[in-house]
């Protein structure tokens, strides 16, 4: 669920999930954020679609109204994203022009905030509090006139919140993938303006956290 946005200029809620159905080979990327203090306040999307009648792209800043920020989600500015726990299920809603997604998200895992355990001492700076998660989708997804039944596609979800001075980064890089629901990992590298890199990740096995010990 959302929280209480803090005081600071970059304080930042965002919710995020990549998730790909092998066997019709669909997928989707999103990322919606809330910046509420950044410059009279923004919504952040990131929207994308993989389908085989096309690729579906939307990335920009919109105007934050009170109304987007729900008890159990959020929405972005111009309402074609929405993130929201409806009887305790997350839940990720899209619709735009030639495209509409409705999706319930289920855990494999628990989610777990291991950044401040592995990353660098600088990291923590940009990622703040985060958790992520692997898990599946399942729902329908609708492609210029094409709807797809989606059961159980592969994804993985994360969740972050507090001050991220994105001004202070020069590149990031975020990689994750779910095999099956016993194995999957994820890894992060970025380097920041003062060129230091941070660079961690972990593998869960069969419900086990196993830090890495060397990122590549």
């Amino acid at each position: 669920l959302p929280h209480t946005p803090g005081a600071q200029e970059y304080w930042q809620e965002s919710f995020v999930i990549v998730w790909y159905d092998e066997k019709q080979h669909v997928g989707g990327f999103f990322r919606l954020g809330h910046e509420p203090n950044w410059q009279s306040g923004k919504s952040q999307i990131f929207s994308n679609i993989f389908a085989p009648e096309g690729v579906y792209h939307r990335s920009c800043h919109l105007p934050l109204e009170p109304r987007h920020r729900l008890k159990n989600g959020i929405v972005s500015g111009d309402d074609t994203l929405r993130y929201e726990v409806i009887d305790g299920r997350l839940t990720w809603h899209l619709k735009d022009t030639d495209v509409e997604m409705h999706v319930e998200v289920d855990d494999f895992v628990p989610a777990i905030d291991a950044h401040k355990r592995v990353g660098a001492e600088y990291s923590q700076g940009y990622t703040g509090a985060h958790v992520d998660a692997s898990c599946s989708v399942s729902g329908t997804l609708t492609v210029k006139g094409k709807t797809y039944q989606i059961k159980d596609a592969l994804a993985v979800r994360d969740h972050g919140w507090g001050s991220r001075d994105w001004y202070g980064m020069l590149t990031h890089r975020w990689t994750v993938a779910p095999f099956d629901r016993d194995n999957c990992f994820v890894a992060m590298s970025f380097v920041t303006t003062d060129n230091k890199m941070a660079k961690f990740g972990w593998v869960i096995r069969s419900g086990k956290v196993i830090f890495a010990d060397k990122i590549e």
